[in-house]
């Protein structure tokens, strides 16, 4: 059986895709929420970040050539978004935290 016939891989997928959409409609407004409304958003996101580290370390561990292929597609959208082509996924995703962790200082800390 493929990587992506397991129902509970197609299940993370579809869950992953309906986050991203929600989060990315969400995020139009993020100027005009209010502090509990940006925290709340950016839990979101945490969720979503932590889900797709997930998926991708499965893809890592998994030896199905379209699991393979599809870190390679992955690789080749980040670069074309302008990620260096050195940095790993592992510390896009530790970037990226440390993104998510500076949001919710500068909300929860008073200035």
């Amino acid at each position: 059986m493929s990587f992506f016939d397991s129902e509970l891989v197609q299940n993370e997928i579809k869950e992953i895709q309906d986050m991203q959409q929600t989060i990315y409609k969400d995020s139009i407004g993020y100027i005009a929420m209010t502090s509990n409304q940006r925290l709340e958003h950016i839990s979101k996101m945490e969720v979503l970040l932590e889900k797709q580290r997930i998926l991708h370390t499965r893809m890592e561990l998994d030896p199905d050539p379209k699991a393979k292929e599809m870190l390679n597609k992955m690789k080749m959208t980040a670069t074309s978004l302008g990620i260096p082509d050195g940095i790993s996924f592992n510390e896009l995703f530790k970037q990226m935290d440390e993104i998510l962790k500076g949001m919710r200082l500068s909300i929860e800390t008073p200035s």
